[in-house]
């Protein structure tokens, strides 16, 4: 991988990086930090350049599961398709600041979700008046109600299997299971027994929709 490329990816992971700061106002001076890494590591000419672009990947990988994860909650794609584009009219209609919505949107255009284009109508302050976003054909295939990757994200990256993995150091030392120490039960059909005091109501729709988007998936 050239050191253009490493660079592009550097500031793809940062864009990202940016918007989940922005979400954690205490760890504002974080972002300072990262960017400072990360000018260290461009300017790195002994830097293996593959490796150093993998590491990034797996570092900020998870920053692109939250993202993805809310432009299928949101449906963002429906709400961009369905409106005039711009980071105002998505604020709206998802009930989010205007400003986050633009640095949420511009993530998105990082992970290959949307397509940023300007207009030329604001007043060229860099304020997002002049930007227009439209989804891409992966933003449309996570991001649209009726899609058939929404339900795969929705599951895959849902707050209840997160709340599993979290369990990974302990599952690693002890054998336990992950699913049970977060949980209380050790299978997750166990959450979905709807005579259980343990079920996640919530995530039992989340659980079925994900299974048929993944057999969708498979017949396309």
């Amino acid at each position: 991988m050239t050191g253009i490329r490493l660079q592009v990816v550097v500031l793809t992971l940062l864009t990202i990086c940016d918007v989940a700061l922005s979400f954690q106002p205490r760890l504002s001076g974080q972002s300072q930090i990262v960017h400072s890494h990360s000018s260290q590591f461009m300017s790195s000419e002994s830097a293996d350049n593959s490796v150093g672009s993998g590491m990034l990947d797996l570092v900020f990988g998870f920053v692109k599961t939250k993202v993805a994860y809310q432009f299928s909650k949101l449906c963002a794609a429906d709400i961009l398709t369905n409106s005039n584009g711009s980071a105002e009219s998505f604020a709206a209609a998802a009930n989010m600041d205007h400003s986050l919505s633009l640095r949420f949107l511009r993530a998105a255009v990082a992970v290959d979700l949307l397509t940023e284009c300007n207009t030329g109508d604001g007043d060229g302050n860099g304020d997002g008046n002049e930007a227009v976003f439209a989804p891409t054909e992966l933003g449309l295939g996570i991001g649209s109600i009726n899609s058939p990757g929404r339900g795969i994200v929705l599951l895959e990256a849902s707050p209840e299997y997160a709340s599993a993995w979290d369990q990974f150091d302990r599952v690693l030392q002890t054998g336990e299971i992950g699913w049970e120490l977060a949980h209380g039960v050790p299978r997750i059909y166990d959450s979905l027994d709807t005579t259980s005091s343990d079920n996640l109501p919530g995530f039992r729709d989340t659980f079925y929709q994900g299974l048929r988007s993944w057999g969708g998936m498979e017949e396309g």
